[in-house]
């Protein structure tokens, strides 16, 4: 037997009107399911496309205080050196200034 539609079948005497009734309960049953579906699958990317921006804005977030703490280190790097380097001038002038009591003292 070739596919028919339903009413064909039906004009054919081939299905009841009352299986035809079914059918058509089983199309739009269907079909709600379908478009609650659809709908669920509209929220779902709606929901994916604001996590992803909130990815997104947290990965820039992070660049961004990733950047200060590199900054913030580079800072103290030179303060260090800055440091070390009084310290060093420090050392000598004391150095330099003990040597030079040291040699008063002998010379008296």
């Amino acid at each position: 037997m070739e596919m028919c539609s339903a009413s064909e079948m039906l004009a054919r005497g081939l299905i009841s009107q009352r299986e035809k009734n079914n059918r058509m309960v089983a199309y739009h049953v269907l079909q709600s399911k379908l478009d609650e579906l659809r709908e669920r699958a509209r929220l779902l990317e709606q929901e994916k496309a604001a996590m992803q921006t909130g990815l997104s804005e947290v990965r820039r977030r992070t660049r961004e205080q990733l950047a200060n703490i590199n900054q913030e280190l580079l800072e103290v790097k030179a303060a260090k050196q800055q440091t070390v380097a009084g310290y060093e001038e420090v050392s000598k002038r004391l150095l330099a200034a003990s040597a030079h009591e040291n040699e008063r003292h002998l010379s008296q």
